[in-house]
């Protein structure tokens, strides 16, 4: 939301020039980026009232790495960027991915298997990236898609009866990712109400 509050007020400052400042293919190469770059912006970050017993895990979270980070502890800190490549690259919301990982391994403090965050399988990981990619990967082919060997929807429920059966675990998920949903809107709340006063400088008739 900054950046699209930025970005807003920068055309408006262009499109406000006296005319001749810039030549007019300059201008309308301007445009058509802003324009692009407001749509990317569009993508409405979740919000903290979402009904996690509905939600689509397909859904994209809607977060920038700086606004995930906020919401991760211990030693899963520093893995944003890791759950929104895994969530573009496959079509699984980032969020669900960091709360699976968070209740599996405490947060990533205890991993039976090296680097295995998820407590998939019996394997070992070079890094908690790897592990991430590769769990998102099969999350994906075996659960959320509609051929998958385990697909029984596309909820946490509908997961969760093939990937561990017990009610306590949805639960669970549901739990953390309820309160990441929370920290990181609380951030954005604070960031938007931060950028606002900056722009108070600002008047327009």
């Amino acid at each position: 939301m900054k950046r699209m509050i930025a970005l807003l007020l920068t055309l408006v400052s262009v499109m406000a020039l006296p005319v001749g400042v810039f030549a007019e293919d300059d201008v309308s190469d301007f445009l058509w980026w802003a324009e692009e770059k407001i749509q990317e912006e569009t993508v409405a970050p979740m919000s903290e009232d979402t009904d996690l017993n509905t939600l689509d895990l397909r859904t994209p979270c809607g977060f920038t790495e700086e606004q995930l980070e906020k919401a991760l502890r211990h030693e899963l800190k520093g893995y944003a960027w890791a759950y929104l490549k895994a969530e573009k690259e496959y079509g699984i919301n980032a969020v669900f991915l960091a709360s699976v990982s968070a209740l599996e391994s405490g947060w990533g403090r205890h991993c039976f298997k090296p680097n295995n965050i998820f407590g998939y399988g019996r394997k070992s990981f070079d890094s908690y990236e790897e592990c991430i990619d590769f769990v998102a990967s099969r999350l994906v082919k075996n659960y959320l898609s509609e051929d998958g060997r385990y697909h029984h929807g596309t909820t946490i429920d509908a997961v969760n009866k093939s990937y561990n059966g017990r009610k306590v675990w949805a639960k669970s998920v549901k739990n953390i990712f309820g309160i990441m949903l929370r920290k990181v809107n609380d951030a954005i709340d604070a960031a938007e109400e931060e950028t606002l006063d900056t722009f108070d400088i600002f008047e327009f008739d």
